[in-house]
Order: C-alpha cells, then structure tokens, then sequence
C-alpha cells in the first residue's frame, strides 16, 4: 500500500519526538548559558509545523550557484532553493554534526579521554592537542565545532569503541530519515562519508530542535576547554567567519580536496529560522551568502 506524502512526514516527525524524549532524559548537554539556548530557541517552531520537506509555495527563485549541490529550506525543512539536492556528495567535517549528536546522546559529557597515539596521528589536527593530555568529553565536543578538530573527534569515538561509535552514526542517520547518508568515520576525512542536501537537512532541523546547545556552540566567536591535569585553560576561535553575524544562528564548516567546500547555515532572517546548504565549492562563504541575498534581503 503506498501512504500519501504527509502521512509519512507525519510519521518521521513522530520518530524523531520518541527518540528525543528517550535520549533527553538520559544524557547531559554542552555546558552553554540558557540565555545562548534561547537565541535557538526563540526560533524554533519546528514542534509546530512538523518535518515535511517540500516546496515554499510562491517562490521560484533563479540563483546562478558555483556549486556541486546547494539548497535553502524555510521552516520545517521546506525547500526554497534547491540545486541537485538528491545529489550524493562527501560531507567532509559535516560529519562531526552527527559525531558530536552520538556523543551527548550516548556518552557522559563529563567523561575523561586521554589523547591516544592514535587520535594524535590523525590527519590536519587543530586545537592544540598533545598526547597524554585529559579532556572531558564536552571540550572535545567543543573543539570540534568551533575548530572542526579531527584529533578530538577521532579521540571521542575511540573512548566509546570506534566500531560501535560508527555504528550509531549510521544508526542515528536511519532514525532521522537520511537514507542517502553513509558514515565510515567520525572526522568526515574519507570521500566515502558521503550525503545528499535533503539529508543533510533533516540532521540540521534535528539538531535545531533537539540539540540546540550545539547550535549556540558553533554561534560564539571562541570558547575555551581545559586539560584537566594540568587545569590549563586554552581558547578557540571558530574558524567559521559567518560567527559573529546578528542574524546566524549556528552552523558547520567542511571541506576536503575531494568534497572541495561545505557549509551547512542557520539564520533567524525573513521572520524565521532559514537553513541554507553548500555542498562541493570553491568559495562555500560567498555562495552561502549569493543564496541567502537572494531569498531574503
């Protein structure tokens, strides 16, 4: 029997609702301000207008992108723009969205990790790790999307069990409807971590309204983390210059030679939340910023 289009947006949303109220009741958050969880919050109707994705009515925009895939979405995952948006692409850093979503859901935030030789090893390392240092997991989680740190998240899924801890990426990824969507590794380093657009959105509309401690983290211009040995505290600057604008409300930069580069915008812009998605160019800023005049401004 084929159920009509919004039975089945009906019946993700649904599954989304369950799995949060399990999760939310069981795992800690990033440590951020109420005041920050508020700028995502006020925002945030998504519980009203559900997950569909589908068209804005009345909008038939013609944007010129330098990309290899790109979309805007309205609220609750509707789309105004959309460029090759089924197009399957590598995601590159997107990936620690996910990463980061499978750590404050089944890990204790407060947890110890040692930096490993094996995390230390890993490709284009940041935040200015050494081995042997201790962190909680909250600061790696921090690291990751401030300076989209491979070493941390390498480190992450190594204190939970690297197989199991990819596992539930993909896992995670079924569960919110990302059918096009295929984690091998928790930095997003490999070409074969690859997603499409309307996957990615639905990630960004999850964590818009589940897990907005993660957008008020990737809002603030720098934060910092502490070794716990030592007690050292060191500060990050985020390395995504859309930051410090009035109207961001949070996003994940990426890139890679082969994914070329990724960036996934949140903007309280147009009486609302707006997500915009670049996928595969060479000036993924300018591209974000080309879409976002040219819907809303």
């Amino acid at each position: 029997m084929k159920f009509p289009q919004s039975l089945k947006n009906f019946s993700i949303f649904i599954g989304l609702v369950l799995v949060v109220l399990v999760v939310r009741y069981n795992y800690t958050t990033l440590p951020v301000s109420s005041e920050e969880i508020a700028l995502v919050n006020d925002t945030n109707n998504f519980a009203k207008a559900g997950f569909e994705l589908g068209e804005e009515t009345g909008i038939t925009p013609e944007i010129d992108i330098l990309a290899q895939a790109a979309g805007a979405f309205s609220e609750g995952g509707k789309e105004v723009f959309g460029w090759e948006t089924n197009k399957r692409w590598p995601i590159a850093s997107l990936t620690k969205l996910m990463t980061a979503v499978i750590a404050l859901e089944h890990m204790d935030t407060n947890q110890i990790a040692i930096m490993s030789p094996e995390a230390m090893a890993i490709e284009s390392p940041s935040g200015g790790f050494s081995l042997g240092g201790k962190y909680r997991i909250n600061d790696l989680i921090r690291a990751m999307l401030l300076v989209s740190s491979n070493d941390a998240a390498e480190q992450i899924a190594l204190t939970f069990g690297r197989d199991e801890f990819i596992k539930a990426m993909n896992g995670k990824a079924l569960e919110l409807g990302m059918t096009e969507t295929n984690f091998i590794d928790p930095t997003g380093l490999s070409a074969r971590n690859q997603s499409t657009i309307n996957d990615l959105v639905r990630l960004t509309e999850y964590i818009r309204l589940f897990r907005p401690e993660m957008l008020a983290t990737t809002k603030k211009t720098s934060g910092t983390i502490t070794e716990v040995k030592t007690g050292k505290r060191r500060t990050l600057n985020n390395i995504n210059p859309l930051a410090s604008g009035k109207d961001f409300i949070g996003g994940k930069t990426g890139s890679t030679p082969e994914a070329g580069g990724n960036l996934i915008s949140v903007f309280n812009i147009g009486g609302g939340p707006k997500i915009i998605i670049i996928l595969g160019a060479d000036d993924k800023f300018a591209e974000t910023t080309k879409v976002k005049n040219s819907l809303w401004q």
